[in-house]
């Protein structure tokens, strides 16, 4: 039984070794890429970088993508806390039937 153990561990740990290389090797490819697209766009006379007032509705899509990665963020912590309130709430009323 002990012998079982010892190899599952050992599967475990070498393969979280291999997905922490293979992350490793996918944020430097992403990296790499937005590099390359970064000194493209800088580089590039075809299309300027734009600057300046353009108009109201820059502004709200601006504020439309930040509003939804905020509220996502608050969100996920929220519905952590009210499930943590919803099973304590459970197990409470488990608890005063059982009794």
């Amino acid at each position: 039984m002990l012998l079982f153990y010892v190899i599952g561990a050992g599967v475990v740990f070498i393969g979280m070794k291999l997905v922490g290389i293979c992350e490793k090797i996918a944020v430097g490819s992403m990296l790499a890429v937005i590099g390359i697209l970064f000194v493209a766009t800088l580089r590039s006379d075809i299309s300027p970088l734009p600057s300046g007032w353009h108009g109201w509705n820059n502004v709200l899509a601006m504020y439309g993508m930040v509003s939804f990665a905020v509220r996502g963020h608050v969100h996920a912590a929220g519905r952590q806390r009210g499930l943590r309130a919803i099973l304590s709430a459970s197990a409470a009323a488990s608890r005063s039937v059982l009794q």
